[in-house]
Parts: structure tokens; sequence; C-alpha cells
């Protein structure tokens, strides 16, 4: 079987890595990153737009394939270009560097996730950490597509990590839930940590275009989010920070066809909700809510119900 792109890509840099599934995982590349895990993984899908892309969710290294040859080897985009012809040609890669810094730049604004997180596979969790996940719904393929990783030491230890990521992928926010008996069951972000609460949770996948033809939900909290991506993960999830309606959210919404407002059953929901819409539908976007009923929430329910509930609201 002849090698793809991406394997001769990682043989040409010398990274040595592991295939899971769809993806090679290994020791983070980023000069900049004293990795101790492989937290680094790069998308192997001949043929797929997303083919090559590669992201290391703890500091933030994101890309596609030039910009990964590039920051590898100091070089610059044109020369990482050469490069890549030479390895699909099968050629010996010899290169000098360019003689322009090329910098990666990582943790933009200062943000970075607390010492500890790991951002690893389910199956290489604590027992303990997996069975709670596990126990929230929480799938392999959710923990891989999102990025959702655990800490075991440090303020934050015996937590689940939600990273709240941007659309290039760079981590903004976080939500820690612990996972033992702890009287304090969320931890967010202390105000020196520099976190961006107008960050979204789900916009790291929102299509890059044409999002007028495209459906957002949003929900309150991570937990609530990853509950809909279960259940319609043809939709986009917009999970907000919490149960403060953030300034960032609307221009953010409003490059949506379509919003389905889907807040808590209860008086905190229910202004959010309000509030909303009535932005919303100042700028003349379409938007709705649908109400679950008292004391039920999305994670709470089952996957076929909640999917059933969603797409009857779809579909009217």
């Amino acid at each position: 079987m002849s090698k793809s792109r991406v394997q001769l890509v990682l043989e040409a840099l010398g990274i040595d890595a592991q295939l899971r599934g769809r993806q090679w995982w290994a020791i983070c590349p980023n000069p900049d990153h004293e990795d101790r895990h492989p937290s680094w993984r790069i998308r192997d899908e001949p043929g797929s737009p997303r083919d090559g892309y590669h992201a290391c969710p703890p500091c933030g290294f994101t890309g596609g394939v030039i910009t990964l040859i590039k920051n590898v080897m100091n070089i610059s985009g044109f020369e990482a270009r050469k490069v890549l012809a030479k390895i699909e040609e099968g050629a010996p890669v010899v290169i000098k560097p360019a003689p322009s810094e090329v910098t990666v730049v990582t943790k933009p604004r200062g943000f970075r996730l607390r010492a500890g997180t790991k951002i690893l596979p389910l199956s290489l969790w604590p027992p303990s950490a997996r069975r709670y996940a596990e126990s929230r719904g929480i799938t392999e393929e959710q923990v891989d597509k999102w990025g959702i990783g655990y800490c075991d030491e440090g303020p934050l230890e015996h937590r689940i990590v939600i990273v709240t990521r941007d659309m290039h992928g760079v981590p903004r926010n976080y939500t820690a839930r612990t996972y033992v008996d702890h009287p304090r069951r969320y931890f967010e972000p202390e105000p020196w940590e520099k976190a961006d609460r107008n960050a979204m949770f789900g916009e790291q996948l929102w299509p890059q275009s044409r999002r007028l033809d495209c459906t957002a939900i949003v929900v309150e909290g991570a937990f609530k989010g990853l509950a809909v991506d279960r259940a319609c993960p043809e939709l986009a999830i917009a999970a907000t920070a919490g149960s403060a309606l953030m300034p960032g959210y609307l221009p953010k919404l409003v490059q949506f066809g379509r919003v389905l407002v889907s807040t808590d059953a209860n008086e905190t929901g229910d202004r959010i909700a309000d509030e909303l819409l009535w932005l919303l539908k100042k700028h003349r976007r379409p938007a709705q809510r649908f109400r679950l009923d008292d004391d039920v929430e999305h994670d709470h329910l089952s996957t076929p119900e909640l999917r059933r509930i969603i797409r009857s609201v779809v579909a009217a």
C-alpha cells in the first residue's frame, strides 16, 4: 500500500508519530512547546479538505501541511511549498533555511491552559476520569473532535477540562468539572488568566464560509453543547460561557442563516433567550427559541430523544 501525503511529510520532517484511526499522534513539533505527552495530532484523510490539518490543543500550534513544514524547518512559506512538492514527488528534501525569521505564534492574548492539563484520547485517561466522562455521555470521538482533556495535578486536579477554542483552534477559555467528590463542582478561569469569555464553545468547527446556509443552536455551557453535538452533529454548536450574555456573541451569531436558542428552562435561561432573540431579530436574523420542560436539561435526555426534539424544531 502506498504511503499517504501526510505520512510522507511526517517521515521527511523526522516526526515520530503513531496512527490512531484517521489521525497521527506525536510529541508536539512546535519548538516553543516542551510537550511531555503526545498532544499533537494531524489528520490523514486523503481527498478531504481536512487532510493535513494539524493541531496541538495545549499550545495552540495549528494549521495545514505548509505551516507545519514552514515552522518545523524554520523556512518561509514559499520554500515550504517547494519542500512539499519535492516530498510528493518522492525527491530527497535538501533545502537551506530562509534568511527571514519565522516564528510560531502560540497562546495569543496571554491565555494558557493550566499546568497539568492533558489532551489525550479517552482510552488513555485515568479510570475515574474516563468513567465520569462516559457517565456524562462524552464519547471517544468527542474527546478527539473537541480536544477535551483532564488534569491530574495542580489547581485543576481531578477535573475534566473542556476547552473553548476559536475558529483557528487556539484555546481561549475552559470549563473544569470535578470528577471526584469535591464541594466546588466547576472551576472557571480567574481574571488574571486572561480568558476570552466572548469565545463560544463550538466555534472551532464552524464553517469558514457560507454560514448563511447553516443553523446554529445556542445553549448554556459546554456539557449541553456536547449533548447537542451527539444528537445533531450537523448543527453549529454555540455554547455560552456560563449564564451571561457576552457582547461578543451577537456579531458571531448574526453570521448564521438561522439561530435556535435553547437556553435553560429557568428564569435565567428565559432572560438570556428574550434578550438574544430581541437582538437577533433587530438584526433581521431568523431566530426562535425552543424550551425544554422545567428541570430538564439537554444532557439529561437520551441522544435519540434530544435528536427528535431538535429535528422537529428545525423542520418546523
